[in-house]
C-alpha cells in the first residue's frame, strides 16, 4: 500500500528524534493541563514517556507542574524502559538519571 506500515511492530525502532506517537500524547497533556484536568494530562504525559523516553517536554510537565506524587514519580521513572539510551558500554543510562535528579 507503499504507507510503511506494516503492522509488525516497529513503531519501537523510530530514529528520527521523538517519537511522532510520543509528540502526539505530550500535545494532548498540554492541552489538558490547559483545561485544568491535571488527571488527564498526567496520564497523557505518562503515555508520551512510555512511548519514547526521550519526550523530555513530557517529564517536564510532570515534574514541573507537580502533576504527579512523589511516590507516582518514583514508579513511571522505574517503569519506563530505558534500555536504547545507553553508550553501549555497559554504563547507566544518563536521561534515566536526570530524571530521578529532578
Amino acid at each position: 500500500d507503499g504507507s510503511g506500515g506494516d503492522g509488525d511492530g516497529d513503531d519501537d525502532e523510530y530514529d528520527g528524534g521523538v517519537h511522532p506517537l510520543a509528540q502526539l500524547c505530550s500535545l494532548r497533556a498540554r492541552v489538558y493541563e490547559e483545561l485544568d484536568n491535571r488527571a488527564a494530562a498526567a496520564t497523557w504525559a505518562g503515555r508520551a514517556l512510555e512511548v519514547d523516553v526521550w519526550c523530555t517536554e513530557a517529564m517536564e510537565m510532570l515534574l514541573d507542574r507537580h502533576l504527579l506524587t512523589v511516590e507516582e514519580e518514583r514508579d513511571l521513572i522505574t517503569s519506563l524502559d530505558f534500555s536504547g539510551c545507553d553508550d553501549g558500554d555497559g554504563s547507566p543510562c544518563w536521561l534515566r538519571d536526570l530524571y530521578i535528579s529532578r
